[in-house]
């Protein structure tokens, strides 16, 4: 008689064996046993150990995640929220992080999900669906304003990248390289990117000043904007080594020629220390939350009724 997958799993074993199906049908029924399950050892019938049960559980629950990523490409898995990068000085917003919003899916917030697709094989193809809800939000800013949007190293050197940027106004995007999996080719990620700033894109680093990884991420990266991590900004205001070593980064990024950002601007002391250390931008709750964009199709009807006749 042939098993049948439990719901949570058609998706991710669509076009599987039979053989696959019952596997995953047999262990969902181990671990869901509300009894002790038996095994036949030696012709002896013994209780399944604790612990084995323990990791047939991680395993049960490593497919469902695997599942619930694979069917959320089928579809928008995730609103798209908008947090302003400020200029200190000027307080005009010079652009916009998309920010990808898991919270409704899950309590662990978008780090995990990031993490879990890439170690079961969907890292690239989860990112490019977020990156193609990202990337709808351009059309909903004003021209002068960047979209910077958030991109793992793997995925940078995609050729599926390349193509879902071409229709889109390259110098006003900035591709944030995020660090859920390390680099594992610097010499193919610096090729990668070289193709995409000959048309005006700009590569940012985040967490700049986290550690010594971080600083040599930078050396071999080369970006136009670097990000300092938000544990130096806080308590910048008070904190003489911290603002010696903001103002440190700031001398650094402006000596190689990149705009510096400071990421986790909570108070208006933050800001005020961060200007007159010499940061240009910053980002953060006090200067902007993220949030949603108004409608898109308002947007497209607003501009709509600004053009003139034909």
């Amino acid at each position: 008689m042939s098993s049948t997958v439990p719901a949570p799993f058609e998706a991710l074993f669509a076009g599987s064996s039979e053989g696959d199906r019952a596997a995953v049908d047999l262990l969902c029924r181990l671990v869901d046993a509300s009894s002790d399950v038996l095994l036949e050892v030696n012709g002896r019938r013994v209780p399944l150990p604790a612990n084995l049960r323990t990791l047939l559980q991680r395993a049960v629950d490593h497919l469902r995640r695997g599942d619930d990523i694979r069917r959320s490409l089928g579809r928008a898995p995730a609103r798209t929220l908008l947090q302003p990068v400020v200029h200190l000085g000027t307080a005009q917003v010079a652009g916009y992080e998309a920010l990808s919003d898991l919270s409704t899916r899950d309590l662990q917030g978008a780090d995990s999900w990031f993490r879990d697709a890439a170690v079961l094989g969907l890292g690239e193809e989860f990112e490019l669906v977020l990156l193609t809800l990202a990337l709808e939000e351009l059309q909903t800013l004003p021209d002068d304003v960047y979209l910077s949007v958030n991109v793992s190293p793997h995925t940078a050197t995609s050729p599926h990248l390349r193509e879902l940027l071409r229709d889109v106004d390259a110098t006003r995007i900035v591709l944030e390289l995020t660090e859920h999996m390390p680099v594992e080719d610097y010499v193919a990620l610096n090729v990668a990117l070289k193709r995409l700033r000959r048309r005006g894109i700009r590569v940012a680093v985040d967490d700049a000043g986290a550690g010594f990884s971080s600083l040599n991420h930078i050396l071999l990266i080369r970006p136009e904007i670097v990000k300092l991590d938000v544990s130096l900004i806080r308590d910048v205001d008070t904190d003489l080594a911290r603002r010696s070593l903001v103002s440190g980064l700031c001398h650094f990024t402006a000596e190689i020629g990149a705009d510096c950002v400071a990421e986790g601007v909570e108070t208006d002391a933050q800001a005020r220390t961060l200007r007159e250390l010499g940061v240009t931008y910053g980002q953060g709750w006090h200067l902007g939350p993220p949030r949603r964009r108004r409608n898109r199709r308002a947007v497209a009807a607003l501009k709509g009724s600004t053009q003139g006749p034909r």
